[in-house]
């Protein structure tokens, strides 16, 4: 599959994307990409289900690679494809970014991806410093639970610009005891904290 037969299927008009946008001639193509780029590392793979939904909680420094570094090791592994939450809702990048698998950090958009059996990454809002996770917001997690998805914390090692990248997929939370927006704010801390701690392990192994 060469760069120029992908780009004039799409000025032809010859592909075709799935009910969220994404085009997996093309996701496959910037996979591809990503195996070049990058070596990754991954643990834990297992945890993640074979199929139906899944929402994973990744990690962020500064930069944005390491949901990008997360979908490519689980799609090498699993040959399923993550939507990576967090698509600016802006009218020239929303279309471009969601035939790569992006999707908006909504919750309707979430609980609407979940429903119909997809993986979604979501990323904690950056941390500047190692030692301060950061955080997630509770009605982003929230629809996970109605739906049974499991939710599991992820980390990953390595420099923002660099190659080698390591992958570390945690447990999955158990759900919370109580309902609504208490029991969200239980699981967006809880999934937060251990985050952070396979984070911690990944720094100290490295």
């Amino acid at each position: 599959m060469s760069l120029l037969s992908v780009m004039r299927r799409r000025v032809n008009g010859e592909y075709e994307t799935d009910p969220w946008g994404l085009d997996p001639e093309l996701y496959a193509f910037a996979m591809g990409l990503g195996r070049v780029r990058w070596d990754i590392g991954i643990d834990g793979v297992e945890r993640i289900p074979a199929e139906g939904p899944a929402l994973l909680v990744v990690q962020r420094h500064i930069g944005v690679s390491e949901q990008a570094i997360v979908s490519a090791a689980i799609t090498e592994h699993t040959h399923r494809r993550p939507r990576n939450a967090g698509v600016p809702g802006l009218w020239f990048a929303e279309p471009a970014l969601r035939r790569l698998g992006a999707a908006l950090a909504h919750p309707d958009e979430i609980s609407g991806l979940l429903r119909d059996g997809h993986i979604v990454t979501l990323a904690l809002s950056p941390a500047f410093r190692e030692e301060r996770p950061g955080s997630v917001e509770a009605k982003l997690v929230a629809p996970a639970v109605p739906i049974g998805a499991p939710v599991i914390p992820v980390a990953t090692h390595g420099q923002e610009w660099g190659r080698r990248w390591r992958v570390m997929i945690g447990k999955p939370l158990p759900m919370p005891v109580l309902r609504g927006h208490l029991g969200a704010v239980e699981l967006a801390e809880g999934v937060r904290d251990a985050v952070h701690d396979i984070h911690r392990q990944l720094r100290e192994e490295s």
